[in-house]
C-alpha cells in the first residue's frame, strides 16, 4: 500500500500568504500520488489559529473548493505549539509533513522529503542559507547550539520544515505550549529511539504578514518550556536508534 501525507501548516495572520502556500502543497501532492509515491488519500490541514485577519475566511474558501484541504479553527490565539498539537492531533495520514503558512518554503521540496524518508522516522529540513534578519539568525544559531548540546542532538535546524511517521506522536508525550514545540518533538523522539535524517531545503524572504518567532514574550516561553524539559528527562536513559526495514508506509 502507498503511504499517505498529511501537510498541516499553522496560519495566524496570513491572509497574503495562506493560498499561495495551500495551492502549492495541493499542487506537489497531486503530482506525488500521480507519480505513484503517495497515495490519493494525502490532505493539507490549515490551523487557523486564532487570525485577527481574513485567515480564517480563506482557510474556509480553500476547503470549500477543495476536498483535500481542510480547516481548524481557534477562537483565540493559542501559538505555535498550541497550534500543532491541534494539527498533530487531527491530521489522518500515516506521515505528517509540517510546514510553516508564511511562504518562506518552496512546498515542491516536499519531494526532498519524500525521497529521504525511507528507514526513518523523522526528516528534518536545514535551511541551506537562511535569509532571516541577521539578530533572528543569530538567536536561532545560539537557541540551535544549546539545545544540541543540552541534549545531545546532532541536527543543523531544529525549527523548519520537517516530514514525521504518524507512529512519532502516538509514543512520545508532548508538555510545551510555546515555540519550543518544534524542539521537543525532536528531542523526545530522538530519545525513544527514532530514527531522524536531515534534507537541505531553500529559505525564502517573507514577503507579505509579519514574523512573531522573536518576540521576547515568545522566546521567554520557549526558554522556560526548555528548562522544565531538561530538569524533566535529564534522568531519563536514550533507547537505542530502531531499525526500520519496512517500506516507508509502515507496510
Amino acid at each position: 500500500m502507498t503511504l499517505s501525507i498529511s501537510v498541516v501548516l499553522p496560519a495566524y495572520n496570513e491572509e497574503d500568504n495562506l493560498e499561495k502556500v495551500v495551492s502549492a502543497a495541493v499542487a506537489i501532492l497531486r503530482d506525488l500520488s500521480a507519480e505513484g509515491l503517495i497515495s490519493d488519500c494525502f490532505e493539507v490541514l490549515i490551523c487557523d489559529d486564532g487570525s485577527t485577519d481574513e485567515t480564517g475566511t480563506i482557510a474556509d474558501e480553500l476547503s470549500t473548493l477543495d476536498s483535500h484541504v481542510r480547516a481548524i479553527h481557534h477562537e483565540t490565539n493559542r501559538g505555535w505549539g498550541g497550534a500543532l498539537r491541534t494539527l498533530f492531533d487531527n491530521a489522518i495520514c500515516d506521515w505528517i509533513f509540517l510546514a510553516p503558512a508564511d511562504n518562506q518554503q518552496d512546498m515542491s521540496e516536499l519531494r526532498l522529503f519524500v525521497d529521504a524518508m525511507e528507514g526513518f522516522d523523522i526528516v528534518a529540513g536545514y535551511r541551506i542559507k537562511r535569509v532571516d534578519p541577521w539578530m533572528r539568525r543569530l538567536t536561532g544559531e545560539v537557541r540551535r547550539r544549546l539545545i544540541c548540546r543540552m541534549f545531545g542532538l546532532n541536527l543543523r535546524d531544529l525549527t523548519w520544515c520537517k516530514l514525521f511517521r504518524r507512529e512519532v506522536f502516538d509514543e512520545i508525550e508532548l508538555d510545551a505550549t510555546s515555540a519550543f514545540i518544534d524542539d521537543e518533538i525532536l528531542i523526545r523522539a530522538s530519545k525513544k529511539g527514532f530514527a531522524i535524517t536531515e534534507t537541505g531545503v531553500h529559505h525564502h524572504p517573507r514577503t507579505a504578514g509579519v514574523p512573531t518567532g522573536n518576540n521576547p514574550i515568545v522566546m521567554l516561553r520557549a526558554f522556560r518550556d526548555l528548562l522544565l524539559l531538561w530538569n524533566k528527562l535529564r534522568s531519563e536513559p536514550t533507547q537505542p536508534m530502531r531499525e526500520r526495514l519496512q517500506a516507508p508506509g509502515g507496510q
